[in-house]
């Protein structure tokens, strides 16, 4: 059943943006957090591990702020209450346990935004939300830069698509099966000095009750076993249904204005049919443009089956066009005049 979430209350958001604005003022950004994990970039190759299990190389404050609000790790109350700013315990995020300071979440540093979501030992039981990884930012790097009306961001999490589709949107949508995605997306709004975005659960095919949007992005739960993983079961297991790509196809037509952008990270597996094919036929004889920027490679049964970005533009045109990304992950913020090019349009256009 479509829900709107809680809202949260208004000193709890307050001290959130306050929370964020001393955060940055500390110097509690991508590079520096990164650098004290080992990780060369947020958006690069390391992230596909356990990057918040890492040693911390950091020292001073800085260390300690990365053990509490990264790596999940617990410190002394004394400690914490010397560290902390006021408006860190109205925030909602900390618990005292036993003499020390623990955070529930992970503060992520992404470019401008702080994103909110759960520690790597929350996020891998039920009940948790994703934890963002190389495909949540491949997504936030193809974000157009030019401003559209609405933006629905569909298995939104702790909302690490959905804070910088924010900054592109009037108004955007954030839907996740997951009814604690609503109350992550707030906080990360808040932790980066944003609001307006509006939280729901539900599940997928629910969004059509939320009318049409001008851009679309999903980072699709992948039900493949990638190399080095073990094939007794997929990856991810958000989605009990193989053909869930199947399903986010076919709404597109109801859900999407006319000239509308798409932005998946999905396999290319599309219950058997090649990619192609399936979008022809689930749009019905509209028009579409379509675009899948690949980077990974695997098997499913005796097939090969790839993994990345899909972009898919509801409009006159026509063509679909397949290519690697090799493009270096390492200082690389903005992707999208990459996937333009290869739709045949602007990167200024959105």
């Amino acid at each position: 059943m479509l829900l709107p979430c809680p809202a949260l209350p208004a000193p709890t958001l307050a001290a959130l943006t306050s929370l964020g604005h001393w955060l940055r003022a500390r110097g509690y950004g991508p590079g520096r957090v990164s650098r004290a994990l080992g990780i060369l970039a947020w958006n690069g190759p390391d992230l596909d591990g356990e990057w918040w299990a890492r040693d911390n190389h950091a020292e001073g404050d800085l260390g300690a702020l990365v053990d509490l609000f990264v790596r999940g790790q617990p410190l002394p109350a004394r400690k914490a209450e010397a560290l902390l700013p006021k408006e860190a315990w109205g925030a909602g995020i900390l618990v005292e346990r036993r003499g020390d300071v623990l955070a529930e979440g992970i503060i992520l540093p992404l470019g401008a935004d702080l994103v909110w979501t759960d520690r790597g030992d929350r996020s891998f039981h039920k009940g948790g939300l994703f934890l963002p990884d190389s495909t949540s930012f491949e997504l936030r790097r193809l974000i157009p830069p030019q401003r559209v009306r609405r933006h629905l961001d569909l298995g939104a999490g702790g909302g690490a698509i959905t804070v910088a589709a924010a900054r592109r949107a009037e108004e955007t949508v954030a839907l996740d099966i997951n009814p604690r995605g609503g109350e992550a997306v707030q906080r990360t709004m808040a932790l980066s000095n944003l609001s307006g975005a509006v939280a729901y659960s539900g599940e997928a095919h629910e969004a059509r009750a939320l009318g049409r949007f001008d851009r679309l992005s999903f980072v699709l739960p992948l039900l493949v076993p990638w190399h080095g993983m073990a094939s007794a079961g997929p990856e991810h297991t958000i989605s009990a249904s193989s053909d869930l790509l199947v399903q986010v196809l076919e709404m597109l037509p109801s859900l999407m204005s006319p000239g509308g952008l798409v932005l998946l990270y999905t396999q290319d597996w599309a219950g058997g049919p090649p990619l192609p094919m399936v979008l022809d036929l689930v749009m019905e004889g509209r028009a579409w443009r379509g675009a899948y920027w690949w980077d990974q490679q695997g098997t499913w049964g005796k097939r090969p089956v790839r993994t990345g970005c899909l972009a898919l533009r509801l409009d006159g045109g026509r063509g679909f066009v397949e290519q690697k990304n090799e493009v270096p992950d390492e200082g690389v913020e903005d992707w999208w005049p990459h996937m333009a090019a290869m739709l045949g349009e602007s990167g200024a256009t959105n």
